[in-house]
Formats: structure tokens, sequence, C-alpha cells
């Protein structure tokens, strides 16, 4: 259908004429793009809009350019839109299609997630003793290398009252 003879109408394309599947995706992604950054009530607006991020001009009132950006940048169903600068807007210059785990990679960590890893960098620091060998190690890590385990094993069997590796382990 064409709507150039109609005034203001010139270039406007129905949001149907794309497959409806593939792109309601896209349009519920854009939609949570913009409330993300715009809506206060939005769970996480502090993360977005609540910083200062906001959503270009280009793409905040137009969805179909912002569909012309997807699809140039090899956007596929299982991709999320990442912000390149966290601190930066989303633009083109700063966007780009990841999974999700890549995504995860590229967050601020709360306060809470910076106290814990903390915390837990410094229990790896600590001596322990193997109650059935006696023998005592400088760290958890180097006891987990010890018994061929993951590092945290050690710690996390002591937190737990568990065994690892088959024996018993308590901080010194």
């Amino acid at each position: 259908m064409a709507y150039s003879g109609i005034k203001g109408l010139s270039g406007f394309q129905p949001k149907w004429r794309y497959p409806i599947k593939e792109f309601s995706v896209l349009y519920h992604r854009w939609r949570d793009m913009k409330k993300r950054c715009y809506d206060k009530n939005k769970i996480g607006y502090h993360r977005y809009g609540g910083r200062g991020i906001i959503v270009c001009d280009e793409w905040l009132n137009n969805f179909d350019v912002y569909v012309e950006f997807c699809l140039s940048h090899n956007w596929k169903r299982e991709l999320q839109i990442d912000r390149i600068d966290n601190d930066g807007n989303y633009e083109p210059e700063n966007c780009r299609f990841v999974t999700h785990s890549d995504n995860q990679r590229n967050r601020i960590p709360t306060e809470k997630k910076l106290r814990s890893t903390k915390r837990a960098y410094e229990m790896r620091k600590k001596p322990v003793r193997c109650l059935e060998t006696g023998r005592i190690f400088d760290s958890t890590a180097t006891a987990s290398r010890w018994l061929k385990l993951n590092v945290n094993a050690v710690n996390y069997a002591i937190r737990n009252r568990w065994r690892a590796g088959g024996y018993n382990w308590v901080y010194i």
C-alpha cells in the first residue's frame, strides 16, 4: 500500500509488512529497551534511565529504523542487544548483538555481589587442614588443586560441613 500521496505519511510502511513471528520478538525487545530507559515504574529502571541512559532519537520513535539496524547487524532470535560501553546510550555506534551469557559478562556488579566476591576471595586464601590426614595447606585453592577439584570445592565443603575429595576440612 502506498502512502506517498498522503500528507505526513510519505515513506510510512505499516508494521505488518514484517513476518509476524520473528518481528514481534524484535518489537517487544524494542519496546522493552525504551521502557528500561523511560518508564520509572519498570523494574530495573534505576540501572538504565535512572543512570541517564537513553535511546537515540532515530530508534526512539521509529521501529522500522531499529529493525533495519538489527537486520544489518546479523540479529537472530537467540541474540540480545548489548551496549558495548555499559555507561553509553542505546545507539547504533554502541550496540551489538550477543548471546545471553556474553551479555551477562558485560554487567555492572551489584554491591551485594561485590561483597560476596570479596569474601569468597578472602576465604580462598585462608589456610586449611585435612582432618583425616592432618595435612595443612596454605589455602583452600591449594587444597582443591591437590584434590584435583574445582578451586572452590574445599570452601564449599567447609561452609556446608560436607566432604571434598572424600575428606573433611577445617579452616585453621
